[in-house]
């Protein structure tokens, strides 16, 4: 991030519509890569759910690559 944000991921059953977020954390100015992850519940097993992260500072928004898993 350079400067100090917020992280989080939008998600959802669909890559068009990622309508759910996780909670927002907060990370400190870095120039370093920072690891960042979040536990979702409630997921329905057999179904496939796409998810993006999202990165938030003084500088603007980005959005990373939209991902996809299956949920057992």
């Amino acid at each position: 991030l350079g400067a100090a944000g917020q992280v989080w991921f939008v998600w959802g059953t669909t890559s068009t519509a990622l309508n759910s977020t996780t909670p927002k954390t907060t990370l400190p100015a870095s120039a370093a890569a920072q690891s960042v992850s979040a536990a979702l519940t409630g997921l329905k097993s057999k179904t496939t759910y796409y998810f993006q992260p999202v990165a938030s500072a003084v500088g603007g928004t980005s959005y990373g690559a939209i991902q996809s898993f299956t949920a057992n």
